[in-house]
């Protein structure tokens, strides 16, 4: 059985000139399944901002890339369905995840708290 939906937050500072500034957070560990990311951007971060969120488990890699956008709000994250032999089903289901998070922000202003990311997840 699934457990509650809970939640980790990584606040990201930018450093650097306007337009080319960058800064990274990391999570704490999470233990469960990853259901989305809440990005609330700076009102400040400027359309160039790229945004990424990957695991520090190289086994499970990046899990979202935002090229040049600052729009807050939720992004769910899916994993793909695969047969046996390595086939896409073309169905979706949640992934599961042991490990912390780091959240890179490039290409944007020097800022305190450029985003504020709130990983939501199912604790297992």
């Amino acid at each position: 059985m699934l457990g509650k939906i809970a939640t980790k937050e990584v606040k990201v500072i930018t450093t650097g000139s306007a337009g080319s500034a960058v800064g990274s957070g990391i999570s704490e560990k999470i233990s469960g399944f990853l259901l989305g990311f809440h990005i609330a951007f700076n009102a400040s971060a400027p359309s160039t901002t790229d945004t990424t969120i990957a695991c520090l488990d190289p086994a499970h890699g990046t899990l979202l890339t935002l090229t040049n956008g600052n729009t807050s709000g939720f992004y769910p994250v899916r994993m793909e369905m695969l047969t046996n032999a390595g086939v896409s089903t073309g169905a979706y289901d949640l992934r599961p995840l042991q490990s912390t998070l780091q959240v890179d922000i490039a290409q944007c202003n020097a800022l305190t708290y450029a985003a504020v990311v709130t990983i939501y997840y199912l604790e297992a």
